[in-house]
Formats: structure tokens, C-alpha cells, sequence
């Protein structure tokens, strides 16, 4: 049976008993987020036995660092901050695996409902929530938001970091094109989005400057999804920025990201900056 949460009134109560150094006011507190916390950790880990270990570390980690949590974000946004840092440190002690070059996610689908330019599918997840959030902005009246790129294989890594080189020369490329089998978009979980109008769509420069820019900037994460590359971050990230480049994460993570003020997914994650990532 599901834990009911506490009343903030009641979670305050039991928070302040808690950094008092009461062990059952801080069960109490936790309990009712165990189920969703294990759920997210099984996503991560791919194994109930890890999950379920790693929560225990999660608590613990929780519980040890109680008189540091201000406030800023909820409890639970906190909680599963903890819980994906510990679930990615036990990732990365794990012994590496490569995926092969020819990797796609299963199953991929479009996004019903969404104007595709060039490439339309997605994980089905990522494609469930782009349709969900691009129906929430037409309602909201911003005007209609398109797909120009979805999914990337291999192959169309190659011809598009190619053209960037032809284009730009390697260094300059590197800023705006991953490197073959570096993209985020062979994950199916990056969408390269524009502003449409009665079906014909802008360009990807011209999305920030849109009703449409604008409203994901403030409300993707709503949805799942975050601006991947912000402005000023190119030293974190290694790209320039690009309001049109979407990742989704799940609600859970990006509530969390926004929650925490955050900019970047190796900030969030804990992981090193990135701008030499293909070395």
C-alpha cells in the first residue's frame, strides 16, 4: 500500500525532529518517497538487487547530510538528487561497456501529432512527452513547435560532422557538432525543435527569439525535457549554445534540475566538464 506523504505542516515537524537527531521522525519523513526513490534507482541501474542497495546508501547519505538541506527544493527534488549522484558513482565504478556503433534505442516512434522537418523519431518515451508538451503550447497559445531532428544513427553522424569540418574547419565544428558516435541524438532522447506556422517551420536560430523559444525555456522541464546548452557554458559542455537542443530526462529528473537551479547535465550529474569529451 502507498505511503501518504506528510502535510508540509506535519513535514516541517518531523524535519526539525529529525536534525535533532531523531532516527524514527527521519523514517517517517522518507517512507512515503522509498517506492518512487527505488523505482528511479532500478531505471538507472537496470537491477532490483542494485536498486535496493543503493537506496539503503541513499538514506544513509540523507540522513548524514540533513543539516545541510536548506530548503531551496523540496524534500523529494533533494531526495532524488542524492539518489541519481549515488546510482551514477556506482555506475562509474562499474566495468565499461561500449555500444556498438550501429546502437538505437527501442522502440522508436514519432511524436504524434508533431510537425517533423527532417528525422521524426524518438524513444517512445521522449516521443510521448514531446507530444504532450507541444500540445500544452498550443493551448497556451505560443504557436505551434516542430521536430527538425530526432534520432541519429551512426551513419548521419558522420555526414553531418563531416559537413560541419567541410564548413567550419575541425575546431570550429567541434562547437556545434558532436563527433561521431558522441551525439546525444543516437540515444533517442534529443530533439533538435523550431517554430512553425501553419506548418512551415523556421529555423533553429530563429527559435529562441519566438513566443514558442520562449515558452520552452520556461516550461519544458514541466515536461521532462531541458535546454541540453545554455549560454556562457561551452567550458562545462564543449558546445555553444542551442535553445533548440532538448534532452528529455523524465519529470522526475527535471524537476529535480530546475528545482536546483542548475545549467548543465555534467553540474547536475556531478560529472567533469566535457570540452575535450571525444579525447
Amino acid at each position: 500500500m502507498a505511503q501518504t506523504r506528510a502535510t508540509p505542516e506535519n513535514e516541517d515537524r518531523l524535519l526539525g525532529a529529525a536534525r535533532d537527531g531523531d532516527e524514527n521522525a527521519f523514517a517517517s519523513l522518507v517512507e512515503p518517497y522509498r517506492p518512487e526513490l527505488h523505482a528511479h534507482c532500478y531505471r538507472m541501474l537496470g537491477s532490483v538487487q542494485d536498486a535496493e542497495d543503493t537506496l539503503q546508501e541513499v538514506l544513509l547519505r540523507a540522513w548524514k547530510a540533513l543539516d545541510r538541506f536548506e530548503g531551496r527544493s523540496s524534500l523529494r527534488s533533494w531526495l532524488y538528487t542524492i539518489a541519481t549522484n549515488t546510482c551514477l558513482n556506482l555506475i562509474a565504478r562499474r566495468p565499461k561497456r561500449v555500444l556498438p556503433i550501429d546502437y538505437a534505442p527501442a522502440p522508436l516512434k514519432p511524436a504524434a501529432g508533431v510537425h517533423s522537418v527532417e528525422g521524426d523519431l524518438l524513444r517512445h518515451d521522449a516521443a510521448d512527452a514531446l507530444t504532450r508538451m507541444v500540445g500544452a503550447a498550443a493551448k497556451a497559445g505560443v504557436g505551434e513547435i516542430g521536430l527538425q531532428s530526432g534520432y541519429r544513427s551512426f551513419a548521419t553522424q558522420q555526414r553531418s560532422y563531416a559537413y560541419q569540418v567541410d564548413l567550419r574547419g575541425t575546431a570550429k565544428a567541434d562547437l556545434v557538432s558532436a563527433r561521431p558516435g558522441y551525439s546525444e541524438h543516437q540515444s533517442g532522447l534529443t530533439g533538435d525543435l523550431v517554430a512553425c506556422t501553419a506548418g512551415r517551420c523556421g529555423s533553429l536560430d530563429e527559435l529562441a527569439r519566438s513566443a514558442q523559444g520562449r515558452w520552452l525555456a520556461a516550461h519544458a522541464w514541466e515536461y521532462g525535457w531541458v535546454v541540453r546548452y545554455e549560454p556562457g557554458r561551452t567550458g562545462e559542455t564543449g558546445y555553444l549554445s542551442e535553445p533548440w537542443h532538448l534532452r528529455y530526462l523524465g519529470t522526475e529528473l527535471s524537476t529535480a534540475y530546475r528545482a536546483g537551479g542548475f545549467h548543465t547535465l555534467e553540474e547536475f550529474f556531478g560529472l567533469p566538464a566535457a570540452p575535450d569529451y571525444h579525447r
